[in-house]
């Protein structure tokens, strides 16, 4: 889905949490296992660079650790307790580092951080005007060029983004800089991804481009 990031570099051993519960399903995709669902790949990654990973149950834990370096929030499969949202708010307040991703049926209206970012995320599914000659599936986005950013400055592969939403950037004190953008033909379908797709924007449709990948920083 699509992604939001405070810009981190990290340095040394750290840990990389993952908000998770044990009830309601969790609140993240799992770190662990071999389903396709879970995290487990992108944690993996983690721990090869010397991170240390582990899951961070915010119903249980009185607060984020403070030798916290980056907290993953991936794409939620409930909506956060507001006390979890305040506490990730609050934590961001103080200068934390987030990594959130968003598929397009993860709730992602969570005010207490979306109002500290000042980001919104689209309801809906980016489709691609040009599929049957690339992807062969409206909603997959084939990344094959990037705007100018600290993370894609050394990315120079095609990337495959399957069914990803949009996000906009309000204006607040936070730097905003996309490194996902699709192209100008592309627009966040509303509706079923199915039969004769057509941008409808009086039935809510975005037109495109769509920004769906971002980070965000600011001096404090």
């Amino acid at each position: 889905g699509a992604a939001l990031t405070t810009y981190i570099s990290l340095a040394g051993r750290y840990m990389v949490l993952m908000p998770n519960s044990p009830t309601a399903g969790g609140v993240s995709r799992r770190i662990e296992g071999d389903d396709p669902t879970t995290m487990s790949a992108f944690a993996n990654a983690m721990r090869e660079r010397g991170l240390n990973v582990r899951s961070l149950n915010l119903a249980q834990e009185p607060g984020i650790p403070s030798n916290t370096s980056v907290l993953v929030l991936a794409s939620p499969q409930r909506r956060l307790l507001e006390g979890e949202q305040n506490l990730i708010g609050e934590w961001l307040k103080a200068g934390g580092n987030l990594v959130w991703m968003a598929d397009p049926d993860s709730p992602a209206q969570f005010e207490p951080i979306t109002d500290v970012l000042g980001v919104t995320w689209h309801d809906g599914v980016a489709v691609f005007a040009d599929y049957q000659s690339t992807s062969g599936h409206p909603g997959i986005f084939l990344a094959a060029g990037y705007p100018p950013s600290p993370l894609t400055q050394r990315l120079d592969e095609i990337t495959v983004f399957p069914l990803v939403r949009s996000l906009e950037l309000g204006e607040s004190d936070w730097r905003a800089m996309p490194f996902l953008v699709t192209p100008g033909s592309a627009w966040l379908e509303t509706g079923a991804i199915e039969g004769n797709l057509v941008l409808d924007e009086e039935a809510g449709d975005i037109p495109g481009p769509l920004t769906i990948g971002a980070t965000l920083s600011r001096n404090i």
